[in-house]
């Protein structure tokens, strides 16, 4: 065919990432009233497609691995506030800053599952006694991050997001959270 270069019509599609996935180790620091602050970490995955130049979109899973537990100076009392789970679908928008650099920001809607359960100690009420409440709420989601290309389909990624920002078993419930990851494309 005139006007075509030679080759052209038998160039294979390179792999690179257009379509990824992720898995990030995450720091989550729930916040209640403004006030206390509990240190939880999960495991997050994330399976992405872009969709248009710089867009792209994301589903993501993460799991708590662990959360901390805070006992009052007297020892009487504990509560422990913990982010079970969140489900969710983001827009990432990026932008390279050099051929291995970029950066990014996400906006989207998830699913938080937390838990809070507060109690007392024996030694002080002569029982030990706790209570437990559970509930999932929908929250917008937002954030930043970059990424460090290692080649075409592998990087390292971080990332600065929240999930939750609201009232929450009658409480003000804030959970941002930190993450570092390997993403990988095909």
């Amino acid at each position: 065919m005139a006007g075509i270069p030679a080759g052209a019509a038998e160039k294979k599609s390179e792999p690179g990432m257009n379509t990824y996935f992720s898995v990030e180790y995450m720091y989550l620091n729930p916040q209640v009233d403004g006030g206390d602050d509990y240190v939880n970490t999960a495991i997050m995955a994330k399976v992405g497609k872009v969709v248009a130049p710089n867009i792209a979109v994301e589903g993501l899973v993460a799991l708590g691995v662990a959360s901390e537990k805070w006992t009052s100076e007297s020892g009487c009392d504990t509560e422990e506030v913990s982010t079970d789970s969140i489900i969710g679908a983001q827009a990432r928008a990026f932008a390279d800053l050099t051929p291995s650099v970029s950066v990014h920001g996400v906006l989207g809607i998830n699913v938080v599952e937390a838990s809070r359960t507060i109690g007392g100690t024996e030694a002080c009420y002569g029982y030990e006694w706790s209570e437990s409440s559970s509930d999932s709420e929908t929250a917008i989601t937002y954030g930043f991050g970059g990424e460090f290309k290692i080649n075409k389909v592998s990087s390292i990624i971080a990332n600065y997001q929240v999930f939750y920002d609201d009232e929450y078993d009658g409480l003000d419930l804030f959970i941002p959270g930190f993450s570092v990851g390997y993403k990988h494309g095909f």
